[in-house]
């Protein structure tokens, strides 16, 4: 082995090791971040009075992205509302409106993919492809 390719073989492996250690270190970060909210939403719930425990939870995935719907409220009533958040947020910031709602009829309240509870999609959606999803 000559002495040059050594020191590049070096540099390869260090690199490599930095590349895991950095991904590992954001995926600690994504967990972390991860619990802090469900903490911070469960105090918001406690705080504002609005049900503590979710109602039944569905996944639905469509063209490569996860929707979270959460139901409340009678499944049998002619009156559904759909909730749909806007961007930066969750189904969570519903929780009083469907706790106020769902004495009316039935209330689904969604994540969208990549917010709330719902997984990053590997690709941002379209506004088109969201609606789709919703649809499905």
């Amino acid at each position: 082995m000559s002495s040059a390719t050594d020191p590049a073989r070096r540099l390869a492996e260090i690199r490599a090791a930095a590349e895991r250690m950095l991904r590992d270190a954001r995926s600690q970060a994504q967990r972390r971040l991860q619990r802090l909210g469900a903490d911070a939403d469960r105090t918001i719930d406690v705080l504002t009075g609005v049900p503590v425990v979710d109602g039944p939870i569905e996944q639905f995935r469509h063209a490569g992205a996860t929707l979270i719907a959460e139901q409340r409220g009678d499944t049998a009533s002619d009156t559904t509302f759909v909730l749909v958040h806007g961007i930066g947020m969750g189904r969570k910031v519903f929780a009083d409106l469907t706790h106020r709602l769902q004495s009316h009829g039935l209330v689904i309240a969604v994540d969208q993919p990549g917010y709330g509870e719902a997984p990053e999609p590997k690709r941002t959606p379209t506004m088109a492809r969201t609606a789709d999803l919703l649809a499905a």
